[in-house]
């Protein structure tokens, strides 16, 4: 018997049809108001009230804004909390999602096969917040990630639906990349330069962050867009095959820009997997095109070869790294190229330490920063402690606990089983599932899940559902 994907909450109504070039526009241009309004209190409360409006007449161009309006660049500060454009953008609509659902001009769909791991993923760090109230940020970001997921479930319907979300997420990735490479090559300074130094290369080159609050951030968003920018540059036809490697060569010269070493090289394995799926088709023209995606690849990295950015950040991966974890000898902090390959690997051991006080609950959501200090490790007293461990089912365990972790991880296995089921069907499959293995690999050596880089997960996560329906 074949798995029913979804079963709608509601009856389905009648959802006003918009045209697809109609939604791109609108949805654009309530992002260029977005980047143009000051950053203020009234600017804020002014952009949520027009998303929502814009929202209740049809609801399928919030998403598309959600899409176009990443980053941390746009945020205020009220009392001792930040609030960010993103999150404003995000709540209106998700209130006017709730208020279609409720008129039944939308089908919510909660019964999808990621729902139950989900369920006790979000309940595990709710539960686990509650006990520390510290951040709550910290469990806004997973739980963007269940609503991104199950909306996306629910209101992409048709093919022509997913067709505009997917080349909505290749332009704003294009037009980040532009602008990444731009700060790279002109040298314009980063806001978070007082925060981090080591956004800069050889004190000459930036390292591309385009409107994330990080290099590797930016880098991590670049991983869930490029496998898709491949994929449909190999699948697709004529113009949108040109289209999407466009996209696929600025956004690789982007994430290149960043010189983020694991990003960079879990991106590369990733469309190495992809490719070896596209050999086993045994196509003519698809070989073609992929010896031409490599041929993009190698033309996008060579400007950063000849500039010395890419040699100054793999130094860092040396012999040296090695034997500072394994003799002891003091590392200096951030001016060493080896700072940040060793602070991974010396953070494991910290990790060791939490969990063995904390294996069952963790330390709370949002608690790892500021617990971290009571917990010293070799070679770590000159290293700054991190927002997270970076491995992201270290920092799940830490500050969620071990159901959490579980939950986590039945949902990974789950969406790899139905992926590795519809490969064949779908190219929309192949390009989300290669968005993931980028992601979840960069992910073991970083945590990208600030700065909406989990909505766009969330995205990704759905298609497969979503393809597997409309083929039902």
């Amino acid at each position: 018997m074949r798995q029913c994907v979804g079963v709608p909450l509601f009856l389905p109504g009648r959802r006003p049809a918009m045209p697809s070039v109609a939604s791109f526009i609108l949805a654009l241009l309530i992002a260029v108001i977005s980047y143009i309004l000051p950053n203020s209190l009234f600017s804020f409360l002014l952009l949520g009230a027009l998303v929502f409006i814009v929202c209740l007449v049809n609801i399928d161009v919030g998403l598309l804004v959600l899409i176009f309006i990443m980053g941390r660049l746009k945020y205020i500060q009220v009392s001792h909390f930040f609030i960010y454009r993103m999150e404003v953008v995000f709540a209106a609509f998700f209130v006017a999602f709730l208020i279609a659902a409720c008129t039944r001009r939308v089908r919510i769909v909660l019964k999808t096969p990621l729902s139950i791991p989900f369920a006790f993923f979000i309940t595990s760090m709710l539960i686990s917040y509650l006990f520390c109230r510290h951040d709550a940020r910290a469990f806004t970001v997973w739980l963007g990630l269940l609503l991104i997921y199950l909306i996306v479930v629910s209101l992409v319907e048709r093919p022509q639906q997913l067709r505009l979300v997917v080349y909505s997420l290749l332009f704003v990735g294009s037009a980040f990349s532009l602008f990444g490479l731009y700060q790279h090559f002109a040298g314009v300074d980063a806001p978070c330069n007082r925060f981090h130094q080591d956004f800069v290369v050889n004190e000459e080159f930036i390292r591309a962050y385009s409107v994330f609050g990080h290099p590797n951030h930016f880098a991590a968003y670049l991983n869930l867009v490029i496998p898709l920018a491949f994929t449909l540059f190999i699948y697709e036809k004529a113009r949108k095959s040109i289209v999407a490697g466009a996209a696929f060569f600025v956004s690789f010269a982007a994430i290149t820009a960043t010189t983020s070493r694991t990003a960079l090289v879990a991106c590369v394995l990733g469309l190495c997997m992809l490719s070896g799926i596209i050999i086993k088709e045994k196509c003519p023209e698809k070989m073609k095109r992929l010896a031409a995606a490599w041929l993009i690849i190698v033309i996008a990295t060579v400007p950063f070869f000849m500039n010395g950015s890419l040699q100054k950040r793999f130094q860092g991966i040396s012999a040296q790294s090695v034997k500072t974890l394994i003799y002891g000898e003091k590392i200096i902090f951030q001016e060493d190229p080896n700072y940040g390959f060793a602070q991974r690997f010396l953070g494991v051991q910290l990790a060791y330490q939490i969990i063995k006080d904390h294996p069952i609950r963790g330390l709370g959501v949002g608690e790892y920063r500021r617990q971290s200090k009571n917990y010293p490790v070799k070679n770590l007293e000159e290293l700054t402690y991190d927002t997270f461990i970076h491995n992201i089912l270290l920092h799940i365990w830490i500050e969620a606990g071990i159901v959490a972790l579980i939950a986590f991880v039945i949902a990974l296995v789950v969406y790899v089983r139905h992926c590795l089921r519809l490969l064949r069907r779908s190219f929309w499959v192949k390009a989300c599932f290669g968005s993931f293995v980028a992601y979840f690999l960069n992910s073991m050596f970083d945590c990208p899940i600030y700065d909406g880089i989990t909505l766009i997960l969330g995205i990704i996560l759905a298609v497969p559902f979503v393809v597997e329906r409309m083929k039902e």
